[in-house]
């Protein structure tokens, strides 16, 4: 993933895109920095499925983001390794709407490179977005080679073991629980079903359709 991070970057400031003041933020040392994990849900490459709890600020959630991206990818398809999918990569400019469209054109035909791309394509996208406003930094406090211990920072309440599907559409679909079928899906919300209905030509949740 590193590696693949720095490659977009590089590629997109050969095209006509904005990348050149990405460089600004000499990525590989940015990507450096929380590569050995950062906050409740920064972990990459074989540390990637280790998140908890609440994320503690935007880039945090970000990575939450894609963090359940990769779990629905590999609940769907348990040979696929995202992080290590070797799919044909695509600029990081390209509008959210379109990333799905553009990753499918890219990796015809192949699931795990499809949503892969997807999903990581979105990650920079955002980071990008995030950075170059210059309002956000990740703090060197919540590394985790600086001391910090999500099993204290970030908590999580006691919950009942149960299957899990995914819900929405990548690159932010994510997983939820459905103590037993309860719990179910309506576009891109998870509702209970003993109370509440989904009205499928909609995709929203009611009393009754």
């Amino acid at each position: 993933m590193r590696q693949r991070l720095a490659r977009m970057v590089s590629n997109s400031s050969n095209s006509n895109g904005p990348s050149a003041r990405f460089s600004d933020f000499q990525i590989d040392n940015f990507f450096s920095d929380i590569h050995n994990g950062w906050g409740c849900w920064c972990y990459f490459d074989e540390n990637s499925g280790r998140g908890r709890g609440q994320a503690l600020n935007e880039g945090d959630a970000l990575c939450k983001t894609m963090q359940h991206g990769y779990e629905c990818i590999q609940l769907e398809d348990a040979d696929c390794t995202p992080w290590a999918a070797d799919y044909t990569e695509v600029s990081f400019f390209v509008a959210e709407e379109a990333i799905m469209t553009t990753c499918e054109a890219a990796n015809t035909g192949d699931d795990c490179k499809i949503n892969s791309c997807a999903v990581e394509t979105r990650f920079v996208n955002k980071v990008y977005g995030l950075l170059n406003v210059g309002a956000f930094k990740f703090e060197d406090n919540y590394k985790h080679e600086n001391g910090f211990v999500p099993v204290d920072g970030c908590p999580i309440s006691p919950g009942i073991f149960s299957s899990k599907e995914c819900c929405g559409e990548y690159p932010t679909k994510f997983p939820f629980k459905t103590n037993n079928g309860v719990r179910k899906c309506c576009g891109d919300q998870v509702y209970e079903s003993e109370v509440w209905m989904c009205c499928e030509d909609s995709d929203t949740i009611a009393i009754s359709c």
